[in-house]
């Protein structure tokens, strides 16, 4: 049996889409904090043609961050995926030469070839779910912030 930190696609070839990963995050919180800066001057309630310059300026700049965030988001995540899937496929040719048909017969077979072979792989995919999750949240919640203390210093002054 492969030892676990070989097994981890983190700690061998996931270490490039990681570092990108991580480097990506920056230019994110950077267009969200712009896109809110710009937010606590419009007012929504009404349609009003003379703003027209800074409501534009407020969706292309939401837009690029969501844009940025499921770019990297995806790019990191398929990463982790990719050896994966190619591995599931080799267990669908295996089951094919088999004879195993019947979506039921097939996806317990494929479970049962996850949790017997790919455990380790199966509960690293599932922590960069939710890794993805909470560093989108911490995103947010860092624009939101850096936007709030701008605001707090150009009232202040």
């Amino acid at each position: 049996m492969k030892k676990l930190t070989n097994r981890l696609h983190i700690l061998n070839g996931g270490r490039e889409a990681y570092q990108n990963f991580l480097r990506n995050l920056t230019p994110q919180v950077l267009l969200l904090s712009s896109a809110l800066l710009l937010w606590t001057k419009l007012d929504f309630s009404r349609i009003d043609w003379s703003n027209w310059q800074a409501t534009s300026a407020f969706f292309f700049l939401f837009a690029a961050f969501g844009m940025a965030a499921w770019i990297n988001s995806s790019n990191f995540y398929r990463s982790f995926t990719f050896p994966f899937e190619k591995w599931q496929h080799k267990v669908g040719k295996i089951l094919d030469r088999h004879g195993v048909t019947g979506w039921q017969r097939r996806g317990a077979a494929r479970l049962y070839a996850v949790l017997r072979k790919k455990l380790v792989e199966l509960i690293e995919i599932l922590f960069v779910n939710v890794f993805l999750q909470v560093i989108l949240a911490i995103e947010v919640a860092h624009a939101i912030l850096s936007v709030a203390a701008i605001l707090r210093v150009a009232h202040a002054g």
